[in-house]
Formats: structure tokens, sequence, C-alpha cells
């Protein structure tokens, strides 16, 4: 979930997030929360997740020799 604080842009009322483009003090705020969710402990949490899905993808890639593949649920 995106934290309420960084998810609109009030400069150009967009709900982009960006935090190459940021500067000075928002820059540093996206940074410090940006680097909170990225944890040792928490990017291991998503592991299992993540080789589920592509365990998941690979078995949809076999099934479909064909070349085509809907890529929306």
């Amino acid at each position: 979930m995106i934290h309420p604080s960084i998810a609109l842009d009030q400069e150009n009322g967009s709900s982009q997030i960006n935090v190459f483009s940021g500067q000075g003090n928002r820059w540093k705020r996206l940074r410090s929360l940006f680097s909170a969710s990225l944890t040792i402990s928490k990017i291991k949490s998503v592991d299992p997740i993540m080789r589920k899905a592509h365990d998941e993808l690979i078995e949809v890639l076999r099934r479909n020799d064909n070349g085509i593949i809907n890529v929306k649920p």
C-alpha cells in the first residue's frame, strides 16, 4: 500500500510517485519512506509470493506454445 502522504503529487495533481525527480525535502521524505519498505526482512517475506507468481507464469508459458498468451485476468 502506498503511504497516503506521498500518494498525490500536489504540484502537478499526478497520482504518480517519482523518487528520481524529487528534489530537496520531498526527495528526502520519499527516500526515507521507500528505504523503510525495502529492508532485507521485508524483501525476504515477498520472496515466496514472487516465486509462486514465477512458477505460475512459467506453467502458463509452457501450456500456451501457440504463442498467444492472455496476460489480463
